[in-house]
């Protein structure tokens, strides 16, 4: 009897573990997205300054000390709003504006999360019936090639170097260009420099490339990779509507100055993000098949599963994968951000000059020592629920299961949270999970459990924002649904969203406000409203003024708005609450930061 006592004492603290845990974590992803760098933002053309901390570099990074944020003459309406964007997104993710690799030199900046209408409008001039406009969010960061992959950078990887335009030997074969495009000759071509880029590659040597790379600079596989069609179109773009992102004689090479070659890469202006070459100079893999666009909204999308057929040769066809950015021999009139083409991927077409850009992943986001943890800081699942009991949460009547809960489908979920959080078997602990909701709906904390897993184990905010939705329509007096619902749409970049949530929720009933009004501060610096966000901040101290994260962030907000006396009270008052920890370290700094003002 004693030993049937302890499990079910046991189970209890699993089961209100696992919301607590969840908005833990998952508020760590925001907390990660919106513990804000003390960055201040350079004008355009000038060097972005240091943070007072940012983002520890993974070892195949290094930082590039001099980036400067883009200059907007010539670009086009849309390109100083996407340009903030990237300021922002370098504030608050604690990440640099520009990085390279250690070993090979590829530069790389940093590109927001963001929504955009991709393809074209009926009306626009040169467009395709392949182009049909669709709303697309990218959810995460990331980083983008700053320019094309060169010559040198892929022989260092590769060991060789398959490009026509190289050695002084750049003969792009007559018959073979005047069957695409008639072209001037005003001189010969010069020899190409290792800064020209690499060409006359195949998508298939490209994906051996990528994959040498990780092996080159010691990362795991898919950390480098080729730019989805999405990625390529939203970086291009850079915040711009219309035909293309600015003036295409200083941003590109094309027929009437490329002088019938490739150029070394970065001579033209870049776009709002700082990438050069998106138009011409050689045109660009991308990771998707080719294939019809979605007719609606989509999120992070990869593209189709599979390639159009079309033919390559005559009697030769074969599935197709998208080619970006056109290159040295289009009219620069036929440069536009929507246009799209395809090819073969396991044939090189020289006359094509087809080359690639590559995309990282962002660094993971540093967790701060504070009393908000991960899982894995913890021996044992005991130690973590002892520590989770030493935090307030609302484990009110709404966010329990009902006294009248079926017993078969409370005894499923407690064995899914076991096998869960005790056992590290996930999937099948959400097996049992959902097989209990399906027999009684009504338990909150499933629905933290399955949000849990799908948001950050799978990366798969959607799913995640699904089961919430259920659990709303099941428990709709629960708070903790909705503070969970709302820290998975911060976690997807959906800041509004996020705070119709949280105050649904204060409205709800909530014990712990602090941690509810820090994220709806968080979403109002997202949206770029830090006079809501202070005020937020604040209402979050009122309720736990030991709250680090909070006073780090009302310190940044405080010098934006150009307090900087507010700063400096609220920076002393974080040194003395933590002296010897890093946010005592980070206090200091922002103290010298701040009087050098």
């Amino acid at each position: 009897m004693a030993e049937k006592n302890s499990q079910g004492k046991h189970h209890i603290r699993i089961a209100l573990f696992v919301p607590a845990m969840l908005i833990i974590i998952i508020g760590v992803v925001w907390y990660g997205v919106h513990s804000r760098s003390f960055t201040v933002a350079g004008e355009p053309g000038k060097q972005a300054k240091n943070s007072l901390q940012m983002h520890p570099l993974p070892d195949d990074l290094v930082v590039v000390g001099d980036a400067k944020y883009a200059s907007l003459e010539g670009l086009a309406p849309g390109s100083q709003e996407a340009q903030e964007r990237q300021r922002r997104a370098v504030q608050q993710l604690g990440l640099h504006l520009e990085v390279k690799t250690r070993k090979t030199g590829i530069v790389f900046r940093l590109v927001p999360a963001g929504s955009f209408s991709m393809g074209s409008p009926s009306s626009e001039s040169g467009r395709r019936d392949d182009e049909t406009p669709h709303q697309v969010t990218l959810s995460k960061a990331f980083y983008c090639g700053k320019f094309e992959v060169t010559q040198e950078q892929w022989e260092a990887v590769m060991g060789s170097n398959p490009s026509v335009f190289s050695n002084g030997s750049a003969d792009m074969r007559a018959e073979n260009v005047s069957s695409l495009k008639a072209v001037s000759v005003e001189s010969p071509p010069d020899h190409a420099s290792a800064d020209t880029p690499v060409e006359n590659v195949s998508w298939e040597e490209c994906q051996v490339f990528v994959k040498n790379l990780c092996q080159l600079e010691g990362v795991s596989e898919g950390t480098y990779r080729l730019l989805t069609e999405a990625e390529w179109e939203y970086t291009c773009r850079a915040g711009t509507v219309g035909p293309r992102a600015g003036d295409i004689g200083v941003m590109a090479w094309y027929t009437g100055n490329s002088r019938e070659k490739t150029h070394p890469v970065g001579q033209k202006n870049a776009n709002g993000f700082g990438l050069h070459d998106m138009y011409g100079n050689v045109r660009e893999w991308c990771q998707d098949w080719y294939g019809s666009y979605p007719s609606g909204s989509v999120i992070d999308p990869s593209g189709p599963s599979s390639g159009v057929v079309r033919e390559i040769f005559k009697g030769y066809s074969s599935p197709v994968r998208v080619l970006r950015g056109g290159c040295w021999y289009f009219d620069a009139m036929d440069f536009r951000s929507a246009q799209r083409a395809y090819w073969a991927p396991g044939i090189r077409f020289d006359s094509l000059s087809v080359g690639l850009r590559l995309a990282r992943i962002a660094p993971s986001r540093v967790k701060e020592n504070t009393s908000r943890s991960d899982a894995s800081d913890y021996k044992n699942l005991d130690e973590l629920v002892d520590k989770v009991a030493h935090t307030k949460f609302d484990f009110a009547a709404a966010n329990r299961e009902p006294p009248d809960i079926d017993p078969k489908a409370k005894e499923l979920k407690d064995i899914g949270m076991a096998l869960f959080n005790k056992e590290n078997r996930f999937q099948e602990g959400i097996e049992k999970i959902e097989a209990a909701l399906k027999i009684d709906p009504r338990m909150p904390d499933a629905y933290g459990t399955l949000a849990l897993y799908f948001a950050i184990k799978k990366e798969d905010p959607r799913t995640a924002v699904r089961h919430l939705e259920e659990g709303i329509k099941n428990c709709p007096k629960s708070s903790l649904v909705r503070i969970n619902l709302g820290n998975v749409y911060a976690q997807m970049n959906q800041p509004k969203k996020a705070i119709e949530q949280f105050k649904t929720a204060l409205d709800l009933g909530v014990e712990a406000k602090a941690p509810v009004f820090y994220n709806i501060g968080n979403a109002y610096i997202a949206l770029d409203k830090k006079a809501d966000a202070i005020s937020y901040y604040r209402e979050a101290l009122a309720e736990d003024e030991n709250h680090l994260n909070v006073r780090r962030n009302l310190v940044i907000a405080l010098v934006e708005t150009g307090d900087r006396r507010g700063a400096r009270q609220e920076a002393q008052r974080l040194l003395e609450l933590d002296p010897n920890g890093e946010s005592g370290n980070w206090a200091r700094q922002a103290l010298q930061h701040i009087d050098s003002l």
